[in-house]
């Protein structure tokens, strides 16, 4: 998702989502983002509307939204920079 986020920042948002089963709070998810260079922000659900929202039931879940909101794809699972470019070409 980094990649993706270096290479097409000018095009995309790219938002990552703490469900914060595991991460209670941005100091427990810092050594993470410093580990992998995450750039693109990270937030926290901790209320867990968003998982509740989007019904997230797998970790990772990539969610590829277009322009007027409208969610175009649902990954469960890992995704590699291939997938995630194709996804963002079929949305143009």
């Amino acid at each position: 998702m980094q990649n993706i986020y270096e290479d097409y920042k000018d095009e995309v948002v790219i938002l990552g989502v703490n469900l914060t089963t595991t991460e209670a709070s941005m100091e427990d998810v810092g050594p993470f983002i410093e580990k992998y260079g995450l750039t693109f922000p990270i937030v926290l659900d901790e209320q867990e509307e968003i998982m509740q929202a989007y019904r997230v039931v797998a970790y990772p879940t990539t969610y590829a939204i277009d322009r007027n909101g409208v969610i175009r794809e649902i990954f469960r699972g890992a995704i590699d920079y291939g997938i995630m470019e194709q996804t963002m070409k079929r949305m143009d």
